[in-house]
């Protein structure tokens, strides 16, 4: 080890011992006890660094935030339905997932599946282009029986 990185250790240690004798001085525990000086810096420490969270906690609040987004979409698209389709047709449909640019209808009747897919599913598609453009709609599929267990609205 040459003399001039022995130096340059030396200035960076120096200069925290420094900053640490700042530190505590500005504290008022230039004097305190030793177990005290300690038990100042574990606080220090402890609040610049901040707690850790836990893997669990993160994935939980993650979860919780696409949940609430996909909730919000479908109340949205329930809202913009329910205001646009005549009352007796609203009441026919159930509507399910709203996700990647799809919006889905089930019907009860493969009858009225199908007349609802030629006459209104382009309509819906532009309306909810408009009310939602955000959500870059790009199909209304209407099937025929009941959404999957947890994609109702």
């Amino acid at each position: 080890m040459s003399g001039s990185d022995r130096e340059g250790r030396s200035a960076v240690s120096g200069s925290r011992v420094a900053d640490s004798r700042e530190a505590i001085r500005r504290a008022g525990l230039a004097y305190a006890p030793r177990e005290v000086r300690q038990a100042f810096w574990m606080q220090h420490n402890r609040q610049r660094r901040g707690r850790a969270a836990a893997a669990g906690e993160i994935v939980a609040q993650m979860w919780a935030g696409q949940l609430g987004s996909m909730l919000r979409k479908q109340s949205r698209a329930a809202e913009i339905l329910e205001r646009e389709l005549p009352a007796e047709l609203f009441e026919e449909l159930t509507l399910g997932p709203v996700r990647r640019g799809v919006v889905q209808l089930f019907v009860a009747s493969s009858s009225l599946a199908f007349q609802l897919r030629r006459d209104l599913a382009p309509a819906l598609v532009r309306l909810f282009q408009r009310e939602a453009g955000d959500w870059r709609i790009r199909e209304v599929r209407i099937q025929v029986g009941s959404p999957p267990a947890g994609g109702t609205a």
